[in-house]
């Protein structure tokens, strides 16, 4: 792939440059005799409520029922951050680095998640590679038209040698035997947990995730996918951090100059992980073409929110936060999937633990 090859005038400073760089039914008589004959502690304790615990201040295998408890919250809501290791142009991987940020919620007590599909992607190395070298080629037409532009031959150099570098890592990204090491974290109420994608929709932007977490509090799911217009909703996520500032210029150099030395985790500020809340209401449920039912909803979202819950006030989660669309006079429509349609999927893929609520 070389587009730098579009400048003629510069081929004999791009050849000269070239390789510099190295790049997861007890019938209600027997309860009642239970408490009758052992008392109620024990009883509980079978039943999981006085076990193991993901907080102090909760039950371990509490379904959410309302909207007042952050702390509850703060266990059943994840921050997901996924890394790579970027090839160099020998072929070794280079240091960790941030894919991207979304959130996860908790749907069993037993670390099931679930978030959206453009969210799990960043742990699945083939998808992961794709994107990369998208973003290889957007810079090598960056550079070569910096490089066209320029007002100075050292500056018109400058230009085509990172645009060759580009190209290079473009080829580099694309060979199907090259690995980039994709993980998923997520980071619930700030205590980190390796995530396995178990399941990507191909129907919805929806993907299940596993952890290992033996017991948490979690959301219940809407059976329904048409919540009353109108409807007082909620949301959770982690936004404010998912956008890289960095110009594709700098992040081309970085990469180029290997100076990319703190790892992910290591850039995460305590205040990143602290969940935001937001509330709003359903403005209206379309469905598309019978395919799948979207919730239009007043919910302020940013980067970062998306793979969240949108619930309502007895905390049923009735959509999974997925896009936000800017207006052209400034507004942003806000869209949801309608959880019930996942029913089928959730139920084949995650079996027992889910709560559905009618």
């Amino acid at each position: 792939w070389t587009a730098a090859a579009e400048l003629p005038f510069l081929k004999h400073l791009v050849a000269r440059s070239s390789g510099r760089w190295k790049g997861r039914t007890l019938v209600g008589g027997a309860i009642a005799a239970a408490l009758l004959l052992i008392g109620v502690p024990l009883v509980l304790y079978a039943f999981g409520g006085l076990g193991s615990r993901s907080s102090p201040l909760i039950s371990g295998k509490e379904v959410i029922s309302g909207v007042n408890d952050n702390k509850v919250f703060a266990n059943a809501i994840g921050y997901v951050l996924g890394t790579y290791r970027e090839p160099n142009l020998d072929g070794t991987l280079g240091d960790k680095t941030a894919m991207g940020h979304g959130t996860a919620f908790a749907i069993t007590a037993d670390g099931y998640l679930m978030t959206n599909r453009h969210v799990a992607s960043m742990g699945v190395d083939d998808l992961v590679k794709k994107d990369l070298q998208g973003l290889w080629k957007k810079r090598v037409e960056i550079f070569v038209q910096k490089a066209k532009s320029a007002s100075t031959l050292d500056e018109a150099t400058k230009m085509a040698q990172i645009a060759q570098y580009c190209a290079e890592m473009a080829k580099v990204t694309g060979k199907p035997e090259t690995k980039v090491d994709a993980r998923l974290k997520v980071f619930i109420d700030q205590v980190p947990f390796d995530a396995k994608v178990v399941h990507m929709s191909e129907r919805f932007d929806m993907a299940i995730l596993k952890i290992d977490r033996k017991s948490g509090p979690f959301f219940g799911l809407a059976t329904k996918n048409e919540p009353e217009q109108g409807l007082e909703i909620y949301t959770l996520g982690f936004p404010g951090i998912a956008n890289d500032s960095r110009s594709e210029e700098d992040a081309a150099i970085e990469k180029m100059n290997a100076e990319h030395k703190r790892s992910p985790e290591e850039s995460i500020l305590p205040h990143h992980l602290r969940f935001s809340r937001t509330n709003g209401t359903v403005s209206r449920v379309i469905e598309d073409s019978g395919r799948k039912w979207e919730i239009e909803h007043t919910v302020q979202t940013f980067p970062g929110n998306s793979g969240g819950p949108i619930f309502d006030r007895a905390g049923t989660v009735v959509g999974l936060h997925y896009s936000g669309i800017a207006g052209t006079t400034g507004g942003k429509l806000n869209i949801a999937l309608s959880a019930g349609q996942f029913k089928k999927e959730v139920d084949q893929f995650v079996g027992s633990g889910v709560h559905w609520r009618n």
